[in-house]
Formats: structure tokens, C-alpha cells, sequence
């Protein structure tokens, strides 16, 4: 992958090589509905609720404990470091690392 693709089209991508039945058609939002709701069960109110419960999971499932914490970008932050990835002070790079590089 080029490295100045923009993070929805890795996402994107990411997204649809993991979500069964995924079609092109299908929003970003959905998409990441499906994969969270399949990763981490349970009904939650907004993406971020899942969201939060998928990097806490990753976090987990690497031997980690995850922090209390529920924001976005500090989780991100333990999920990389747990993963031995190199971590940036931007929250989109960090995206962009693990969409690059995370492939369970």
C-alpha cells in the first residue's frame, strides 16, 4: 500500500477483507458496526462504545490490561505498544499504523 493513501480508504480496506458479506455498496460506519459487533459481542449505543471495547480487546488478547480509560486515541496508543509498534503523537498515523500492520 502506498503510504499517502488517506486512513478511510485503508480502513476501508482493512474492513472489508475481515467483514463477512461485506459489499462495496456498505458505508464505512456500517462496516465498522459489523466488525466491532462480530470482535467484541454485545449491543452498545454509538461506534465509539464499540470502538472502545475492540482496542480494550486487543489490548487483552496480547497479554495486556487495558486502562479505565475511554478515550480513542490513548487506547490506540496502548494497543500499538502492546503490539511493539512504533507509536505518534498523531492519532490518525497511529491508524494508519495499525490498519497497515494489525492483521488478526
Amino acid at each position: 500500500m502506498a503510504f499517502n493513501e488517506s486512513l478511510s480508504f485503508l480502513e476501508r480496506n482493512w474492513l472489508m477483507a475481515r467483514v463477512t458479506g461485506s459489499t462495496p455498496s456498505m458505508s464505512l460506519n456500517q462496516l465498522r458496526k459489523l466488525y466491532y459487533a462480530a470482535q467484541v459481542g454485545g449491543t452498545f449505543n454509538t461506534l465509539n462504545e464499540y470502538r472502545t471495547r475492540w482496542l480494550k480487546k486487543i489490548v487483552i488478547d496480547n497479554g495486556g490490561s487495558p486502562s479505565a480509560t475511554q478515550h480513542i486515541s490513548t487506547l490506540l496508543k496502548e494497543v500499538l505498544s502492546r503490539l511493539g509498534y512504533a507509536i505518534s503523537t498523531s492519532t490518525s498515523a497511529n491508524y494508519q499504523t495499525l490498519y497497515r500492520r494489525y492483521a488478526p
